[in-house]
């Protein structure tokens, strides 16, 4: 009976081996398409890394906003031009807190700065009577920390990514500043001071609609931002998938296209779900706008759906074109003694009898439906390889011809940890069934067969499997091209149905 290691690493590797692949065209993808298949799920660091950024480039374009000129009356005492006025927000935090319907931002407001440049108080009726003055500031909530709210809804339309100001609460208290200046006043004017704080007053209660305006502004400017480089990364994004070489020869190659669905929130994490479309290989996809798209990408967890993984099986066998490979005896030692007849007649005790030309037989793996991966209720990952062919060959007359097929059914949990630049799997074994037939040309001197003998002994090739794992060049975790870039991905979970990995940049 066969009881060496690693025979199932050995068939699955023949299976999707790159090499196999090669001379399959990678073409007519375009009708596999796998709907909201990836979540993409911005990790706290993404977080904290976009809350930065907005941080930045919001203070930036809140720095020196003008506001219109204004024109005051102190009755029966003054005409009064305020020109040159500017304002400017210091933030000391932005923090982005996701909910179940949307996004919160919260900013802490540090300081307000709002300076006129210039007024003049002329007497109403004697105009070339007044002075002007220059070089007033006012700073607000210095220190204070008051709160700027901002509710956001974030939705897909028409495949696009958009972040829209929902609802926004800034609250200035007017009577809390402190004024300096003005610098310098020209002119005579009796009441100097009383003008002045009136211009002060009255310029911080007409400013308070424009500063939120202004604000406003700033954020869906910040929005329109963040939707573009959103956009940029995601929106019909393709790129080449590669897929990890066992053997010599080319790696078949084919371009995935994402498309935004929808957003989804809960309290703290925040994801978007993401349809994929294969296409041809000649297909030119869109470019990565900036090498900093890949860095940014870093910071989601993405979850794929078995459906994505089934659809990328498909689009390596198009058109049912499933592959039948061989299996030579220096591949692997359990094939070299699986080929020789004393070991096989251990289960076909016809080969005892039958008068072949030499004692080495011929073995060949088929697949007649897809393989998949699929989750069961537990949540484990099975792989599911359905009526998989072992067909051995034998030596008549000077000729080869089919000896016996081995038909398997197999079901196998999937336990995966990444460590490293390696993945930990181990193996659960939920079904295996074995049937075996004799090809109408031949005409058996024992029709005898040991299926249960036969069944078992690959069942216990699987449970050995493991003990390989760790040395096997399955195990070397894979690196995609992602543009003119190289990915691979660390950390592994399984949550809601979805697969999870993050993903690290290698160059």
């Amino acid at each position: 009976m066969l009881r060496k290691k690693g025979f199932l690493l050995i068939i699955l590797a023949m299976i999707f081996n790159t090499g196999v692949l090669a001379g399959a065209e990678i073409s007519k993808l375009s009708g596999l398409h796998a709907k909201k298949a990836l979540s993409l799920n911005l990790t706290q660091e993404g977080l904290d890394f976009i809350s930065h950024v907005a941080l930045e480039k919001l203070s930036k374009d809140l720095q020196e906003k003008k506001i219109d000129d204004i024109d005051l009356k102190i009755p029966f005492t003054a005409n009064i031009k305020v020109e040159q006025i500017k304002f400017g927000l210091k933030l000391d935090y932005l923090k982005i807190v996701p909910h179940e319907s949307g996004l919160k931002l919260s900013l802490g407001l540090k300081n307000l700065h709002l300076s006129i440049g210039h007024f003049r108080a002329s007497n109403p009726l004697l105009p070339t009577v007044g002075m002007s003055c220059f070089n007033t500031s006012v700073e607000m909530a210095s220190g204070s920390l008051s709160p700027i709210e901002i509710d956001v809804d974030a939705k897909v339309k028409g495949q696009n990514v958009h972040l829209d100001l929902n609802d926004f609460y800034f609250h200035l208290n007017r009577n809390q500043f402190t004024s300096f200046g003005p610098r310098d006043c020209q002119g005579l004017f009796g009441v100097r001071d009383y003008v002045t704080q009136f211009v002060i007053k009255e310029v911080l209660s007409s400013a308070r609609p424009f500063i939120n305006i202004g604000t406003k502004l700033a954020v869906k400017g910040l929005f329109k931002f963040m939707d573009k480089k959103l956009n940029s990364i995601i929106k019909e994004k393709s790129f080449p998938l590669s897929l990890p070489k066992f053997n010599e020869g080319p790696s078949p190659k084919m371009h995935a296209f994402m498309i935004p669905e929808k957003f989804v929130f809960n309290h703290g994490t925040m994801g978007l779900l993401v349809s994929v479309r294969l296409a041809e290989v000649n297909e030119k996809g869109l470019e990565l706008e900036e090498k900093d798209d890949l860095e940014f990408l870093k910071y989601f967890s993405i979850g794929i759906k078995p459906e994505l993984v089934n659809v990328l099986i498909k689009g390596l066998f198009p058109g049912n074109k499933l592959p039948k490979v061989e299996l030579k005896e220096e591949m692997h030692e359990v094939i070299g003694a699986l080929l020789d007849k004393s070991e096989l007649a251990n289960f076909l005790p016809d080969l005892e009898k039958a008068d072949l030309d030499q004692d080495k037989l011929r073995l060949f793996v088929s697949l007649k439906k897809y393989p998949s991966v699929g989750l069961d209720s537990s949540g484990q990952l099975n792989l599911i390889i359905p009526h998989l062919g072992l067909n051995f060959m034998a030596k008549r007359n000077g000729e080869w011809s089919d000896y016996f097929t081995f038909n398997i059914d197999l079901k196998v949990g999937l336990d995966i940890a990444i460590n490293g630049a390696k993945l930990g799997l181990s193996l659960d074994m939920k079904k295996l069934s074995l049937e075996g037939e004799w090809p109408q040309s031949y005409s058996p001197m024992d029709k005898t067969f040991f299926r249960e003998d036969a069944e078992e002994s690959f069942k216990s090739l699987i449970y050995m499997v493991s003990s390989e794992l760790e040395d096997s060049p399955l195990l070397a975790l894979p690196s995609f091209e992602f543009g003119d870039r190289e990915i691979t991905f660390k950390n592994f979970k399984i949550e809601n149905g979805f697969i999870f990995i993050d993903i690290v940049p290698l160059n």
